[in-house]
């Protein structure tokens, strides 16, 4: 604007710079920018934009040309949103990883000391167990620690008490007939 009176500025000496360039690199491409009569569409690759030009004109002689620029993000875009992709899966992957170690750790962790007590409480019935079949039945179970087993054991005792009964009353009948 020149006193308040609007001057008419060519498209190459705009103060836009975006509208500047694209009309710089647009001149080379379309030749003259007048004989333009329909929407074309264009891709500059220097400065990677995608630019549609429409003239607009009307019967009391507007004469101008709608120029879109869409600057082509999609090189930048795409391949920092592929990195962020694959970021997210190596880091889920070694997430899963550590995860599965941790929890195999921590299992064999908790177990252990129940496997050990279990075993330790295990070893006298199976002894015992040996021993009744070589027909010592004076034996007797003792568990301590884990109350299964040693509800386990005291039934076990009972059973063999009862089985040590019943091999001695069978005893006793058998001399008894055999006398």
């Amino acid at each position: 604007m020149e006193n308040r009176v609007a001057k008419r500025v060519e498209v190459t000496e705009s103060n836009n710079p975006l509208t500047r360039e694209t009309a710089a690199e647009l001149l080379p491409e379309l030749g003259d920018l007048h004989g333009i009569d329909g929407p074309r569409e264009l891709y500059i690759d220097k400065s990677r934009k995608f630019v549609k030009v429409m003239p607009l004109g009307d019967d009391r002689g507007l004469d101008w040309l709608l120029v879109v620029v869409i600057p082509d993000f999609s090189g930048t875009v795409a391949d920092s949103i592929e990195y962020n992709n694959r970021s997210i899966i190596w880091l889920g992957l070694g997430s899963l990883v550590l995860a599965t170690i941790l929890g195999i750790l921590t299992s064999h962790w908790i177990t252990q000391p129940i496997h050990r007590s279990i075993f330790r409480a295990v070893r006298g019935p199976i002894a015992s167990t040996k021993e009744i079949g070589s027909g010592e039945y004076e034996q007797t179970v003792e568990i301590e620690g884990v109350q299964e087993l040693e509800v386990l054991a005291r039934a076990f005792n009972q059973k063999i008490q009862q089985l040590y009964a019943t091999y001695s009353n069978c005893k006793m009948d058998l001399e008894r007939v055999g006398n």
